[in-house]
């Protein structure tokens, strides 16, 4: 019997095993059809699971394609942006104008929450976001000036308003009651606002707000007072209802000390540090003449803070003034003034360098942005003065060095990122990196924006404009990575060596391994190719590269010094060496102990 004719009773077989007396008119090649409808749904399952490994980023490369937050029907604008703690961001934003919602996006650029967003306070009449600040667990506060007493109310206006404050999660669930908790209650008066609200965080999952209350302004050259509140974890309020009393004065600065206290700045030159309590912990206020308006504050990576502020005395040549004061009150720094020779604008930012250090920036009467760095001595780091380049608002390069977005105007209006690295140079050149561009972003309605640290060194550009798809104000993003390039952001998913051509090249030795050190590696190329060698940690991360370019024929030898690309020593531990061509991989363990 010849094979085909036997292949075609077994399947007659097996039809007829499967089939009832009912069915008699059934085809015997029924069976036969039902598996191949399982593999095909088997192939594109495989298909499907593959694509899904391989396509895990969103992020575009091409900066007239950004990625969409939210883009619902009335339109969401004025972002508040902080980041998730794994290289995404959390957004709130004000959907029609009036609600406060949410939207996280991940460090690939991929949506973690509801497309349209998650609400945060659906209450009658505006609430507009005052402050953000990430809780430390992937999650984030926001305080806000809500206005729902006036619901129903013919005379609405929003010259008086009460404070609310809301704990959301990593999954958008908001930790605290519905609509926030109440930090300050509306006072059935007009002309009480409250303003300059900021958050700090106590390390226990809770939160310090601070503000400026006219509650007992008594005319319009009163400016108010300083209140300061505490919420736990559980969003209990644990000062006095409406705040505690601080003193006077207006734009307060408030920092963690990280040790479940904070450090209040006043206008006043007055310093205090309290405890989780609410106590004073110094015996009375530091006063300097380094702070003045436009004051800031940064931590000095030692429990203490810098801070710097802009003073006009009369007469006398305009200057920033700093100083350095540690976890018991005592002022670090003699005397300390940066004299300038235009008088500035009251727009002075400071963000820490990570390195005990500060870096902050001003302008210029002239509109011209000026930035500097000051170490943890208290001297200037940068040029003889300062940079003329800046922008705001200012984010971590991890590596001693600054990321700021600034907007260029020519044939095209671009938005772009640029970097200062830690010497003061401008590593991604004079324009820097372009995150979005536009024919016209002004009549498009370019509006507010935010960045916010992707924490390897790079940043998330958030924005709102008038979209020329719905017609309405949208929120956008865009991601640049620690090298200013656009794009996906690639997870390490397999760690299993490709398919290897032996003779292409080839890792000889790696000596001493472990090694305390230094390791050297020598390796030999056989074929002319661009080689890429670079070290990561057991999680995946790059923690260094090593040598990117052209590679001869021949042999030859690179060492790592166990430090990372800032150039920092990294902790003992596994790392895996990995050596890389257009058509090769080839990974190794390497292991340092100290």
């Amino acid at each position: 019997m010849d094979k085909g004719l036997r292949r075609r009773m077994m399947v007659f077989r097996v039809g007829r095993k499967f089939r009832h007396d009912s069915d008699a008119d059934s085809k015997p090649f029924e069976i036969s059809k039902c598996i191949n409808t399982v593999l095909k749904k088997l192939r594109i399952l495989l298909i499907f699971i593959i694509v899904t490994q391989i396509l895990n980023a969103q992020w575009s490369n091409d900066p007239s394609v950004n990625t969409t937050i939210v883009n619902t029907f009335g339109g969401q604008v004025m972002p508040m942006a902080v980041s998730d703690g794994k290289g995404g961001a959390i957004i709130f934003f004000h959907e029609r104008g009036q609600e406060l919602y949410a939207q996280r996006i991940g460090w690939d650029g991929y949506l973690r929450w509801d497309s349209a967003g998650v609400p945060v306070c659906t209450a009658p009449n505006p609430q507009f976001a005052e402050a953000v600040l990430s809780d430390g667990k992937g999650g984030s506060f926001v305080v806000w000036m809500d206005y729902r007493e006036y619901a129903g109310s013919a005379t609405f206006n929003l010259t008086t308003n009460s404070l609310y404050v809301q704990r959301i999660d990593s999954n958008g669930i908001c930790l605290w009651q519905n609509d926030g908790v109440l930090v300050r209650s509306f006072l059935n008066m007009e002309e009480k606002p409250t303003y300059q609200e900021a958050l700090a965080e106590d390390g226990h999952g809770g939160v310090f707000i601070i503000w400026v209350d006219r509650r007992t302004a008594e005319s319009v050259y009163d400016l108010g007072k300083i209140y300061l509140q505490h919420i736990d974890s559980t969003g209990v309020v644990l000062f006095e209802p409406d705040g505690m009393l601080i003193g006077d004065g207006e734009d307060p600065r408030i920092l963690s000390d990280d040790s479940s206290g904070v450090y209040v700045l006043r206008k006043l030159k007055l310093a205090q540090r309290y405890s989780y309590e609410g106590f004073p912990m110094w015996n009375q206020e530091v006063y300097t003449d380094s702070a003045g308006f436009s004051s800031q504050i940064a931590k000095d990576g030692h429990g203490g803070f810098i801070y710097a502020g802009l003073r006009f005395p009369s007469g006398r040549p305009k200057y920033i003034g700093l100083q350095r004061v540690n976890r018991r009150g005592d002022r670090l720094w003699d005397i300390n003034r940066l004299y300038l020779d235009q008088t500035p604008r009251l727009n002075l930012r400071a963000i820490s360098d990570g390195e005990s250090g500060i870096i902050f920036q001003w302008q210029k009467e002239n509109y011209t942005n000026c930035i500097q760095k000051v170490d943890s001595s208290g001297v200037l780091k940068w040029s003889d003065r300062w940079l003329e380049k800046g922008g705001a608002p200012l984010i971590s390069d991890i590596c001693g060095g600054i990321l700021f977005p600034d907007v260029l105007h020519d044939s095209l209006e671009k938005g772009c990122v640029q970097r200062i690295d830690a010497n003061g140079n401008f590593p991604w050149g004079k324009i820097g990196a372009v995150l979005f561009q536009r024919v016209d972003l002004i009549s498009s309605g370019w509006g507010y924006w935010q960045f916010v640290s992707d924490l390897k060194g790079g940043g998330i550009l958030i924005w709102d404009e008038l979209s020329e798809v719905t017609g309405n104000i949208d929120i956008f993003a865009q991601h640049v990575d620690s090298e200013g390039k656009l794009g996906p952001v690639l997870a390490i998913k397999n760690t299993s060596p490709p398919e290897q051509i032996a003779d292409q090249f080839r890792i000889d030795s790696l000596y001493p391994n472990p090694f305390n050190s230094t390791v050297t590696i020598k390796y030999s190329v056989n074929l002319k190719t661009n080689i890429n060698i670079k070290v990561y940690d057991i999680k995946g991360e790059e923690v260094t590269k090593l040598f990117n370019g052209d590679r001869a024929p021949g042999e030859y030898q690179i060492q790592w010094n166990g430090t990372n690309t800032c150039g920092l020593l990294v902790g003992n531990g596994l790392y895996i060496l990995r050596m890389s061509s257009p058509s090769q991989t080839i990974s190794k363990k390497i292991v340092l102990i100290k």
